[in-house]
């Protein structure tokens, strides 16, 4: 029987592994969740009526509670499912926005076999089955189990929680076992990291795990790129230098959600090691203890730039603060990369004081004894994280000869990986997604 452990209320399956290596100890794990009920019947539409005070066609089900909802004529019109406003085969809407009259009014609402039929002040004719229509009514636990999937149970960790405790499995499992795939892209959006063992010392493999999800996001580094130190490189990375903890690529507009690194041949002299750090969670730190600094990270604008040629010629540039804040104030998003930060500034000098005083706190919180995790990556390993919260770096080592050390990267987007989860979620049974099918 499998036994399970729990990291900040998240359920994980434990494998046992002799792993411990430097003072990182990882987990294989498996992601459980409830499975949706198949059995469950869609109540009958008993009866309908039209409000022509409110505009709104209010059905009644047979559920033994006398349940009623309410639906705006125009969300109706706008769902009609016959073949001139829907494509069945896609999914998608044909009707027209320009043609839609949001007073649309019904002429005449019944029930007939079972299904909602509408006559409609603009001459249309719609029907709809009640399936479609229970499972879009407008309650509010209805909207809450909408969203309920989308819901993810963030676990800030710092080295006390981290250590012990990073998620793993193995290359073959991810590639094999639907379970174990959606466990990954599951940790990778609740934590931001993942380690996956075994996996063949040979380029390609990034691209292999890639395609169970999608496809590779091509960059100006190309499609996927090799790490390693090298004559007349293109980026601080392809030196043998010490890297600070950043994110990828914050040059980019629409910046890559995931990386990976896999381990294909690892220096035998002293340094190289990876270091990570969750930024959500010294984010949240510093909002607490240093309000004034986290207020600055939010709101000074910071120019990141990259030039150069490698997969092709490039100049990108983009401006974006180092910490973003959704619509209620929460972390959203780290950007972060003194390698690639600009030094334009757009700023007046008393702002670019504070900036930089902020910054040197923010930097000096990020490689904290308490807050982030040291490991040096084996040979046949992936490393992932993810590129919007979870920084990397890499401490300097020395090389005789060149390719001693050989890392191969690659980025996946987050909504490839979002649309892999929902579609594995689907057919594993542990939520129902209801959409325009």
């Amino acid at each position: 029987m499998a036994k399970y452990c729990t990291l900040n209320g998240v359920i994980l399956g434990k494998e046992t592994q002799s792993l411990a290596r430097g003072a990182v100890q990882r987990i294989a794990v498996r992601t459980i969740q409830s499975r949706t009920s198949t059995a469950s019947s869609v109540p009958v539409l008993q009866d309908v009526r039209y409000n022509k005070d409110s505009n709104v066609v209010v059905t009644q089900w047979q559920t033994g509670e006398d349940e009623s909802t309410s639906w705006p004529c125009a969300w109706l019109r706008d769902n009609c499912r016959c073949d001139d406003c829907f494509l069945g085969t896609s999914g998608q809407r044909l009707l027209i926005g320009q043609l839609l009259d949001p007073n649309v009014t019904s002429l005449n609402t019944q029930v007939t076999d079972g299904n909602l039929n509408i006559e409609w002040s603009d001459g249309h004719r719609s029907s709809y089955c009640p399936t479609f229509l229970y499972e879009r009514r407008f309650t509010e636990s209805n909207r809450a189990a909408l969203v309920a999937p989308e819901k993810i149970h963030d676990v800030f960790w710092n080295t006390e929680r981290m250590m012990g405790r990073l998620p793993t499995d193995t290359f073959h499992n991810l590639l094999t076992d639907d379970e174990a795939l959606y466990a990954w892209i599951r940790h990778l959006e609740g934590t931001g990291i993942f380690l996956i063992t075994e996996t063949p010392t040979e380029k390609g493999m990034i691209e292999k795990l890639a395609n169970k999800v999608a496809f590779l996001r091509t960059t100006n580094y190309g499609r996927d790129f090799n790490v390693h130190a090298k004559v007349n490189s293109s980026n601080a990375a392809y030196t043998s230098r010490t890297l600070g903890l950043h994110t990828d690529l914050p040059f980019y507009m629409y910046c890559p959600g995931m990386q990976m690194l896999h381990c294909i041949k690892q220096v035998e002299t002293k340094g190289g090691d990876n270091q990570f750090t969750d930024g959500f969670y010294v984010a949240n730190w510093m909002k607490e203890h240093h309000p004034v600094e986290f207020d600055i990270l939010c709101k000074t604008p910071v120019r990141w730039a990259d030039a150069g040629t490698d997969f092709h010629e490039f100049h990108l540039l983009y401006t974006v603060p180092i910490i973003s804040l959704d619509d209620d104030g929460n972390v959203s998003r780290i950007t972060y990369n003194n390698q690639a930060r600009d030094s334009t500034m757009l700023t007046s000098v008393d702002d670019t004081i504070s900036f930089y005083r902020a910054m040197r706190l923010w930097d000096d919180l990020l490689f904290h004894e308490n807050n982030h995790i040291k490991f040096k990556l084996a040979e046949g390993e992936i490393i992932c994280f993810h590129n919007f919260r979870v920084l990397h770096g890499r401490t300097g080592y020395k090389t005789i000869t060149e390719g001693e050390r050989i890392l191969q990267g690659g980025y996946l987007d987050w909504d490839e990986l979002m649309s892999r989860r929902r579609l594995l979620q689907n057919k594993l049974g542990y939520q129902k997604y209801y959409h325009a099918k």
